[in-house]
Formats: C-alpha cells, sequence, structure tokens
C-alpha cells in the first residue's frame, strides 16, 4: 500500500485569507467574526489605555471604619452616633438606624 496521500483535483488557490490570523475565510467580508471583534477590542483598549493615561488622577477616598460616616456635604468624618455635622448638614436619623441594623 502507498503511504502517499491524494493530492486534490482543485487547489484551494481563491479562497480569501483572513488578514488578522492569516487563516482561510470563507465569510464574504474575507474576515472571521472572531478576528474582525479581538481587532476591535485591540483599538478601543489602545483609546482606553491612552485616555486613562491622560485622566487626571482620582481622589482619594478616606478609608471608613464602623466607628466613622462621612459627610456627603463637606467630606469630613465624623462620629455616628452625630447627627449633624459642624457645616450644618443633618444625617437622617432613621436612615442611621436602617444602616447600623444592616451592617449588624
Amino acid at each position: 500500500m502507498s503511504e502517499r496521500k491524494p493530492v486534490p483535483h482543485n487547489p484551494a488557490s481563491n479562497v480569501r485569507r483572513c488578514p488578522v490570523c492569516d487563516k482561510p475565510s470563507y465569510s464574504a467580508s474575507g474576515v472571521h467574526p472572531q478576528c474582525s471583534l479581538a481587532k476591535a477590542d485591540a483599538v478601543s483598549r489602545a483609546a482606553r489605555k491612552a485616555a486613562e493615561e491622560n485622566a487626571p488622577p482620582a481622589p482619594v477616598q478616606p478609608k471608613l471604619n464602623r466607628f466613622q460616616k462621612q459627610c456627603p456635604k463637606c467630606k469630613r468624618v465624623v462620629a455616628p452616633r452625630r447627627f449633624r455635622c459642624d457645616c450644618g448638614h443633618n444625617f437622617d436619623a432613621s436612615l442611621a438606624r436602617a444602616g447600623a441594623k444592616a451592617s449588624t
């Protein structure tokens, strides 16, 4: 018996090759759908990275423990039992009690 493989009668010379992965593609555009998504993701990832490099640094939020709360108006850290901040903001007592019950 012969070990040679048969030669195809019609070689696939007219099949388009994907420009991304260089494999035969039978889609109408000549690019595999997954390759076009990978190419688009690479472009958007590069744009997002460039935007993050140009963005100002995010403000540092203080770490709050369960014995502190932060005033939404002046961002001052106060004791959780206080219902009024020095800036005049009134913390809602019912919300404070509900938050204390949810955390326990």
